[in-house]
């Protein structure tokens, strides 16, 4: 019964740490976003073709060249 009771808390335990995780991170991404919502962002979208045929666009950053 000891074992159920420690396996309960530490699963407990375990969530709520991922549930912090989280909400800093979510908290961190809009931040930066802000940040950045003056700036102006180096993205290109480049065609491409997978090894089946398939076309898609992908979106690629400064510095890649296409």
């Amino acid at each position: 019964m000891r074992l159920v009771k420690l396996l309960a808390y530490s699963l407990l335990g375990y969530v709520l740490y991922e549930l912090y995780l989280g909400m800093t991170e979510g908290a961190d991404s809009s931040r930066s976003e802000r940040s950045n919502a003056g700036r102006h962002k180096e993205e290109t979208s480049v065609p491409v073709q997978d090894a089946g045929g398939g076309r898609s666009n992908r979106t690629v950053g400064r510095g890649v060249a296409h």
